[in-house]
């Protein structure tokens, strides 16, 4: 079971710089973990099954009324990945 979301912010920056002053989690690209991590501000965790280096991890939270742009996001994330399937 995943931990319950206390904060949510798009800026993975704010969410580095935030979880490096409490003990909290966040996701963020790898690239800017190693620099927080080079810093001695941040730990990066191994995880059990990592997430490819040029994948878009799309996240919301499923208990909130969902918001139409969002929607329109999904949908257009979901249409490119349908076509990348039949191209391939």
């Amino acid at each position: 079971q995943p931990p319950l979301p206390l904060i949510e912010c798009s800026a993975f920056h704010t969410n580095l710089s935030t979880v490096s002053t409490c003990p909290l989690l966040t996701v963020a690209p790898q690239s800017a973990v190693q620099s927080y991590v080079r810093l001695g501000r941040v730990h990066q965790l191994d995880l059990a099954q990592p997430f490819a280096s040029d994948s878009i991890v799309f996240m919301s939270l499923r208990d909130l009324p969902e918001l139409p742009a969002l929607g329109l996001v999904r949908e257009a994330l979901l249409a490119v990945a349908r076509a990348g399937a039949t191209a391939a």
